[in-house]
């Protein structure tokens, strides 16, 4: 369909502007229409991931500072203990957590977050922050910069390379499981994640290392990001494991899909475990 399109396109260049114009013009229209076929593709990948993996979510799930969370009404709901990774400078799912009863704890090692936090003092009252950075084990990491020409007072940090530049500082990463123990939390309630990149990775080896299924989080949300360009090698290898990861969150809990309308239309996901989402 897309081909005959192309074709037809083409004949009216030609018919419109002659072919010696038609033919100065090719190698821009050749790489537009490239553009447009590796889009095509990839939003066709993401629509297919969808629909293998995932369901729509349901009204009774409320969005949450950009995120969702079951809608729990019971009263008897306290000590409920929240992670959430990747902060930046926007605090506002931490913040609404805080006034739904939750204990939070957040995690980002992104200098504007150390700064966010050191200035102020009573958002260190109501959410406990440590500038760490979440991954598969426990060691020192290259945080990179998703962008050239950001400076270390505005970077955006990513641990997986997808789309990033050269630059990067050094930061302590932890795995999910190491944080849980440091916090002495046996059970967590609500995981955010937003860290470009780092999902399959972290929650691939929290579920390899832990074999008691009744500590697996009961809710997790978190944004999937997808490679720009499905033809490079890496691409393949980052979609297989986002492929394991949501074959392994099937397993033990309900997993849904957030409808989004954002330009670079990675994936949305929140998983609510089976026996949590009643």
């Amino acid at each position: 369909m897309m081909f005959e399109i192309y074709v037809d396109r083409l004949k009216r260049s030609f018919k419109k502007n002659g072919p010696y114009k038609t033919l100065l013009t090719l190698p821009k229209k050749a790489s537009l229409i490239l553009e447009d076929l590796q889009n095509i593709k990839r939003n066709k990948t993401i629509y297919n991931i969808m629909a293998k993996h995932t369901r729509i979510i349901p009204y009774q799930y409320m969005s949450i500072g950009g995120y969702t969370i079951k809608d729990h009404n019971k009263k008897d709901d306290t000590n409920k203990v929240a992670l959430c990774f990747g902060i930046y400078d926007e605090v506002q799912t931490e913040l609404s957590l805080v006034d739904k009863g939750y204990k939070v704890y957040a995690f980002d090692p992104t200098p504007i977050s150390v700064d966010l936090f050191r200035n102020n003092t009573k958002l260190n009252k109501l959410i406990h922050y440590k500038p760490w950075a979440v991954w598969s084990e426990d060691k020192k990491m290259k945080f990179f910069y998703k962008e050239d020409d950001q400076s270390f007072d505005n970077f955006e940090g990513t641990l997986e390379d997808i789309d990033h530049s050269n630059q990067y500082e050094t930061v302590d990463a932890f795995s999910l499981k190491t944080i849980m123990e440091k916090f002495d939390l046996s059970i967590v309630d609500y995981i955010k994640m937003d860290v470009e990149g780092a999902v399959p990775e972290v929650l691939i080896a929290y579920f390899n290392s832990e074999s008691d299924e009744r500590k697996f989080p009961y809710e997790i949300v978190f944004e999937l990001e997808m490679p720009k360009d499905f033809r490079m090698k890496k691409a393949i290898e980052i979609l297989g494991k986002i492929d394991v990861l949501l074959d392994t969150l099937n397993k033990y809990y309900n997993v849904y899909n957030i409808p989004n309308d954002k330009a670079s239309k990675n994936m949305h996901i929140h998983a609510t475990r089976f026996d949590k989402d009643i």
